[in-house]
């Protein structure tokens, strides 16, 4: 055995501890959970409702599971029970116990949401960094760059503001684009780090991540369009996994081609923490190589069509490769790469049909540097957890539930039964309870018989992630009515259509045929014929619809946003590419100028958004 770093459990930093209950919750994710407050006389008093299935409830479970990708993992080496992830729209993630539960860094000071890389100092637990990048709007693109915490996530620092250049339809797969140099690490932190930015830089911090310098352009080598990876070797010489293959940084040479792999994308890098030599990485689609010469030769030790290495750096010759189909799972071996074993049993609860391997570009594993035997993965849009060497795993997401909740529509509640409310979300259409969240149920079915997906496969809906964004019930007593949106995302595309169902949510039927930019849905709450959406309107309950005429307006593609609970006959419309707010007092028969931007209004009411938030006073 050979422990990279020492262990420092009798000196490690304090973990953080909670002041009070409510700053326990406010850790807690606002995108995933649903946080209810009662009131019993003067007290208030709070309860944590996470997302899941009956089948969890009866088997006394807590919940949680995720719908959302990571891009980002990394582990402890002082401490192990301490693991971070990344999410692809809610940044940071901690586990204190090892993978068992999960909680939502607070994050303050984190100005964007969309996490990318992520790797802990190994010498302290509580000093992470994080690379984050806005994604819908560019406003907001000053914030992107590399983040530091040394508080376990509940506060951050942007260290390196620089354009991350995250690209939607090219980098969404693990990525480790943050490194330190090993032999630096001291006592309690570790002096010298390194991050790395497709279409930007190398840069090197040598002040325990504080202050940034650039080292070399990416142009340098032929402008990558994905850089994977990096880790840094021997005396300081920096590897880069690339596209275009394998290259490596060293002072006063630059970037340059290192090895001699076959060509290929370079997806992965693992440099052994006893012997600087030794350098694992894997091909995309090819196979596992391993050099001995610190990357100047490499020899092919397991053809493979491989996504990902990853090494247990207490137990090197511990090593987990990734493949990038089902059919080609995860692989293990204890002994270098002598003999491999494929793992055979992934668990959900409930059973998936869909996820049992570890496997595909949304993968990562970080081993546990005392245990062998134990490594906490994600794969795809879950958590798991293998303790006997990668034989099984088990899903492991207590308390996480990824799920990006729709923007100004996230949640309707029934307005005559309390217990029943209903989840809009991006991707994974909604998730509906009748008994006040002790359990959830996920829509599916259509009035035919058939599922939401099969309106996937026949065309009937885009054929892309189906997301519900927003919905309401019917305002009457012991309705089960339902009305929502159903589609692709309701940007600035034509992408959503309305769907109805009549009970329970269980049977759905699609009642316009053209697709909408609907990104707002409410029933009126005193006439339960009628129901608002972006730009249409029905006046039987939602069973057909009707454009919105926005007379002079129209020009301006106004999209209704809101309206006053209480006076439910008055609503409001964004317009003019959002720099302007009509109203209408008469169901959106008539419209007027309401407000303007830089008369009335600072400026566009989406200022750091693609979308606006807007609310009205539901009395006046």
């Amino acid at each position: 055995m050979y422990h990279k770093t020492k262990n420092k459990r009798n000196d490690k930093p304090k973990r953080l501890r909670p002041e009070g209950q409510l700053q326990l919750i406010l850790a807690l994710p606002l995108l995933s959970l649903i946080l209810l407050a009662t009131v019993a006389k003067a007290t208030q008093s709070w309860r944590v409702l996470p997302i899941r299935s009956q089948e969890e409830y009866n088997q006394g479970l807590v919940g949680g599971e995720a719908m959302q990708h990571l891009h980002g993992i990394c582990r402890s080496e002082s401490d192990p029970n301490y693991i971070y992830w990344s999410h692809d729209m809610g940044g940071p993630w901690l586990s204190v116990d090892a993978g068992r539960t999960w909680k939502k860094c607070v994050a303050k000071g984190l100005y964007q949401s969309n996490g990318n890389s992520i790797e802990v100092d190994p010498a302290n637990p509580n000093i992470v960094f994080i690379v984050v990048n806005h994604i819908w709007f560019d406003q907001d693109a000053e914030f992107d760059g590399v983040y530091r915490s040394v508080d376990a996530g509940e506060n951050w620092t942007l260290v390196l503001p620089t354009p991350v250049n995250f690209d939607w339809n090219k980098h969404r797969c693990y990525k480790h684009n943050i490194a330190y140099d090993p032999s630096t690490e001291e006592a309690d932190k570790t002096r010298e780090w390194y991050a790395v930015f497709v279409s930007n830089g190398l840069y090197k911090s040598a002040d325990y991540g504080q202050n940034w310098s650039k080292l070399a352009d990416t142009s340098d080598i032929g402008e990558p369009n994905k850089i994977y990876q990096i880790e840094v070797g021997a005396g300081g010489e920096v590897f880069v996994g690339t596209d275009r293959g394998l290259y490596s940084y060293v002072a006063g040479r630059g970037l340059a081609a290192k090895g001699d792999l076959p060509a290929g994308e370079v997806t992965s890098i693992e440099v052994h923490p006893a012997d600087a030599n030794i350098v694992y990485v894997t091909v995309y689609n090819d196979g596992l190589y391993k050099s001995t010469n610190a990357g100047s030769n490499f020899q092919e030790i397991k053809d493979f069509q491989a996504w990902a290495v990853f090494q247990n750096t207490g137990y090197p010759d511990t090593l987990y490769l990734v493949g990038i189909w089902k059919s080609s799972s995860t692989l293990i071996t204890h002994d270098g790469g002598a003999t491999w074993h494929q793992n055979q049993d992934v668990t959900q609860v409930p059973p998936s049909q869909y996820e049992t391997r570890i496997y595909s570009k949304m993968s990562g594993i970080v081993p546990n540097s005392l245990n062998p035997s134990e490594a906490v993965a994600f794969s795809n849009y879950n958590i798991y957890k293998t303790t006997d060497g990668g034989v099984s795993f088990r899903e492991s997401a207590t308390l996480f539930t990824g799920f990006a909740t729709n923007y100004n529509s996230g949640f309707a509640f029934h307005k005559h039964d309390p217990d029943r409310f209903a989840l809009f979300l991006c991707d994974v259409i909604m998730a509906v309870t009748n008994n006040g969240g002790q359990w959830f149920e996920r829509i599916t079915g259509t009035a035919d018989g058939g599922t939401i997906e099969d309106w996937k496969k026949d065309g009937l809906i885009q054929n892309k992630s189906i997301g519900a964004y927003s919905g309401d019930f019917e305002p009457a007593i012991n309705s089960e009515a339902m009305v929502s949106t159903i589609g692709w995302y309701p940007t600035n595309r034509e992408s959503v259509k309305l769907m109805r169902s009549q009970q329970d949510s269980v049977g759905w039927d699609l009642v316009t045929s053209e697709y909408e930019r609907t990104r707002w849905l409410k029933w009126h709450p005193a006439n339960a014929n009628i129901v608002y959406t972006s730009r249409d309107i029905s006046r039987d309950g939602g069973r057909t619809f009707q454009k919105i005429d926005f007379g002079s307006f129209a020009t301006e593609e106004p999209l209704v946003e809101g309206m006053c609970y209480y006076h439910p006959d008055t609503i409001y419309a964004s317009a003019n590419a959002n720099m302007k707010v009509l109203r209408s007092d008469d169901q959106g028969k008539t419209w007027r100028r309401y407000a303007s931007a830089w008369a009335e209004l600072p400026g566009k009411i989406n200022q750091m958004d693609s979308l606006p938030t807007f609310a009205v006073d539901p009395c006046d």
